[in-house]
């Protein structure tokens, strides 16, 4: 009776079962039977999209001990590992792998909203890629309608100026006794004013330049004479200085016969990830530049400190966008008016980014840092240029003087990665 009812059954599942089991799954993976339920047959029919995925592998799981008997792989062998995993795994991934594109495709087409100063789309943004650096200013349109992005203002402010590297080699033939100093121009974009017209006005340096430093080093100071340093994007708190003062190096103001006043501005800020802020609070300190003072000078007639306000701290999206000659945020005070604005350089792509301070104390001065908007431009560059230009209101002076006096300095690098 055992041997009977024992030993024939046994061959028979080995011979039908597997096989049966096989014919099932390839069913059920495309779009077939294996049950009765025609709900199921409808639902992986649809579409390729996620749901249908998770009904897939729901059908997929409801026979595991089958799956998992010793005989399976011998039965199946075009699925030789797991026969229910091949075919489902990989479907999950792709949702997740479009998330980014989606994310940063809603960034790059920002609307009217980012003209304000305040930028409120700061979700684009918030998720870092895999080196810890946003995707969104990478695809920023710098320049969009004749307005300027407030991604490439931040850059510039936060970028140091005037631009001086060279080779050491180089040093000798073009070396000039600062590498900040300013020349007296006629014009914007015109030439340097011939000898002895400019040797009245005294030499000026110039810098703009924030602190703590974040610029890295990249290379031996003793193979660049400038810098040798790499611009990096800031990061937090920031103070931000701006500075036209005479130089006498090399006697290069000796012969100087014009009156110039020091000015140094400085404003704080913070760097975030999606915007940029400045603060309420602007201090404006002046002093006697040239002639340099004496016993004459009892007074220290042109040494003052001042802080001019603006209603509160203010904070710009990077996505915003700002129009030409409008001021950014401006600073008042009884003592005069600082005001933060862009305005277009000689050529199409040429931005000046500028300070007007107009003081009651003898200064009234225009400073602007001067730059190109290479089109290639990728987060973490510097943009090109990065010289300075200055003019000087003579009539603040109170001496009888009219007009202007224009400075500039040029930049030179030896490339995008020093200065």
């Amino acid at each position: 009776m055992n041997t009977k009812s024992t030993k024939p059954p046994k061959p028979m599942m080995l011979s039908h079962k597997p096989l049966g089991l096989a014919i099932t799954m390839l069913l059920t993976a495309c779009g077939g039977g294996g049950s009765g339920d025609s709900e199921a047959g409808k639902a992986v029919s649809s579409s390729p999209t996620a749901p249908v995925v998770s009904t897939q592998t729901q059908s997929a799981v409801t026979p595991p001990p089958p799956a998992n008997a010793p005989g399976n792989s011998e039965a199946t062998p075009d699925t030789r590992e797991k026969p229910a995993a091949p075919p489902l795994q990989p479907a999950p991934v792709q949702p997740e792998d479009t998330s980014p594109t989606q994310t940063a495709e809603t960034g790059a087409n920002p609307t009217a909203a980012e003209q304000n100063n305040k930028g409120s789309e700061t979700t684009a943004t918030e998720d870092p890629d895999k080196n810890g650096t946003t995707t969104q200013p990478e695809q920023q349109v710098l320049l969009r309608d004749g307005q300027l992005s407030g991604q490439a203002i931040m850059t510039m402010l936060e970028s140091k100026a005037p631009v001086y590297t060279i080779w050491v080699p180089q040093r000798a033939p073009i070396f000039r006794p600062r590498p900040n100093q300013m020349f007296a121009v006629s014009a914007r974009s015109g030439e340097i004013l011939p000898y002895p017209e400019y040797e009245k006005y005294p030499g000026i340096m110039a810098y703009s330049a924030i602190t703590p430093d974040n610029y890295v080093q990249i290379s031996p100071s003793g193979v660049y004479h400038g810098t040798s340093s790499r611009y990096q994007p800031a990061k937090g708190d920031f103070e931000l200085n701006v500075s036209t003062q005479v130089t006498n190096v090399f006697c290069i103001s000796c012969n100087s016969t014009q009156l110039f006043i020091n000015m140094t501005m400085t404003v704080k800020g913070h760097a975030g990830e999606n915007d940029f802020t400045l603060d309420e609070e602007m201090k404006i300190k002046t002093s006697r530049g040239w002639p340099m003072e004496d016993e004459s000078d009892k007074w220290n007639t042109y040494n003052r400190e001042f802080t001019l306000v603006s209603t509160q701290a203010q904070t710009f999206s990077r996505t915003a966008y700002f129009p030409a000659n409008l001021p950014i945020q401006t600073w008042r005070a009884g003592a005069g008016t600082a005001k933060l604005f862009w305005r277009p350089g000689p050529n199409t792509r040429d931005v000046d980014l500028c300070w007007d301070i107009m003081s009651d104390f003898n200064v009234n001065r225009l400073t602007c840092t001067t730059w190109t908007l290479q089109e290639d431009w990728k987060y973490g560059l510097r943009f090109s240029g990065g010289g300075m230009y200055m003019e000087d209101d003579r009539s603040a002076l109170y001496n009888g003087e009219t007009g202007k006096h224009l400075y500039r300095v040029d930049p030179t690098s030896i490339d995008l990665l020093h200065g």
